[in-house]
């Protein structure tokens, strides 16, 4: 009897030994999984500040190619502004020789 009963206890103590493995391993599974699923939070976290740190550049090298292209314009403008005050210029003195060439000519003409 005392055999029996000690046999009973020991299956008893497998059985239980046996679910409380089983529970540790299903804990085990929960704990991997959850640190799967915090793996995977994380590199969704990280794949969407890459995004937006790329957002950020592409925005900041649309900025600096218009506002490098704007003041290319501006510097054509200028330039094109000086050429067409240096012709204006240029216009004027040319005119004004003409007159004195005119003027001289004539004063030539009176003399002979």
């Amino acid at each position: 009897r005392t055999r029996a009963y000690t046999s009973h206890q020991a299956l008893l103590l497998e059985r239980s030994l046996r679910c409380e493995h089983d529970l540790w391993q299903e804990h085990c599974h929960e704990l991997d999984k959850e640190a799967d699923e915090q793996r995977a939070a994380s590199l969704r976290v990280r794949a969407h500040t890459e995004k937006m740190e790329q957002a950020a550049l592409d925005s900041a090298m649309r900025k600096l190619i218009e506002r490098r292209t704007e003041q290319q314009l501006i510097v054509a403008q200028r330039g094109e502004k000086e050429r067409r005050k240096q012709w204006s210029e240029t216009a004027a003195i040319n005119v004004s020789l003409n007159k004195s060439d005119v003027n001289a000519n004539e004063k030539m003409v009176l003399r002979s």
